[in-house]
């Protein structure tokens, strides 16, 4: 049961990160393409 606890855990910290890093692209990729039009 703790192993369980533990993975989910950890698959929980690469969720966040994940959607944190997503969410950092698109607001990098709509911040550069405006100014390449």
């Amino acid at each position: 049961m703790k192993i369980r606890a533990f993975f989910f855990a950890i698959y929980m910290c690469i969720f966040v990160l994940n959607v944190w890093l997503i969410t950092l692209l698109v607001g990098v990729f709509f911040n550069i393409f405006p100014s390449l039009k």
